[in-house]
């Protein structure tokens, strides 16, 4: 999907209006108008065209097994389905549209979060990873491109459900590359632990501007990782232990969400008298936009 398809109707329902940024290589992700009530919507479409019918199918079981998660820092499918547009075959889901701008746009634009802004943002993504891992699931695509930080001092976590098409290297993109954890090398099956090494690069580019170990290319990212503990800087203060054991490259030796959590919790209140909300930088922002 491209710029070429806007205007185009999914479902007999939404119309797709703008291309977002942050898509992986098999998923196009649209800002889009659902026409029955003229809500603002965003629309993520997979490609299906080509793809085996059993990876068709888990991507729909997947998707089934979260359509009714409800968390405040989980953005959740509303709806789902197959569709078909410009003769294309797309497994389709929609999400709520946030008033919020992304990690991916910020680090863009070259902006950086102070330590305690990335204490906050990253334990309410705790939270959210704890609150799935709990119930048996898995994110598997937690990377800038779907945290965002909305001006009530919230991170939401979007993505979920939509990982991708087969569970294999071929369906991965080298953004999601960039956060992938070294076990993917042979064996692309999203776990929690994953999803905490995710976490881990995540919180790390908030504050460096820097992904350790990303090359060029999926394979060679994968490689560089195997076996090397995240080069996590003493420079960025007490936050840095727990970075560096939720980011380990064996996966039973990595924090869970909820040490994680514990961890940045209890070294910010050792070490930090107040935190900054991440809604400050938020706002500064919005007013320069203007």
């Amino acid at each position: 999907m491209c710029s070429s398809d806007l205007g185009a109707i999914v479902a007999s329902r939404y119309r797709l209006r703008a291309l977002r940024r942050g898509g992986a290589d098999s998923t196009s992700v649209f800002e889009a108008t659902d026409t029955r009530d003229g809500a603002s919507v965003v629309v993520r479409l997979v490609t299906i065209d080509q793809q085996p019918a059993e990876a068709i199918e888990a991507l729909k079981r997947q998707l089934l097994s979260v359509a009714g998660v409800s968390h405040p820092v989980l953005v959740s499918p509303l709806d789902w389905g197959e569709a078909v547009v410009d003769g294309k075959r797309f497994v389709f889901v929609v999400t709520e549209r946030l008033d919020v701008v992304s990690l991916r746009e910020l680090l863009d634009r070259g902006r950086r979060l102070s330590v305690s802004q990335a204490v906050v943002l990253a334990l309410d993504l705790c939270r959210a990873l704890h609150h799935l891992h709990q119930n048996g699931m898995v994110h598997g695509d937690v990377r800038p491109a779907n945290v965002f930080v909305s001006t009530d001092s919230r991170a939401r976590l979007a993505g979920l459900g939509v990982k991708g098409v087969g569970g294999d290297l071929t369906t991965m993109s080298i953004e999601q590359a960039r956060y992938a954890a070294p076990e993917f090398a042979t064996d692309a099956t999203p776990t929690p632990a994953s999803d905490m090494y995710a976490l881990a690069l995540t919180v790390l580019e908030t504050i460096t501007g820097e992904v350790p170990h990303a090359a060029d290319s999926v394979a060679v990212t994968l490689a560089n990782r195997a076996g090397k503990l995240l080069p996590v800087s003493a420079d960025i203060g007490p936050i840095a232990v727990p970075i560096e054991k939720a980011g380990r490259p064996e996966l039973a030796d990595r924090a869970t969400a909820l040490e994680f959590g514990q961890a940045l919790a209890q070294r910010s209140e050792e070490h930090t008298s107040e935190l900054q909300s991440p809604c400050n930088l938020v706002c500064r922002l919005l007013l320069e936009k203007k």
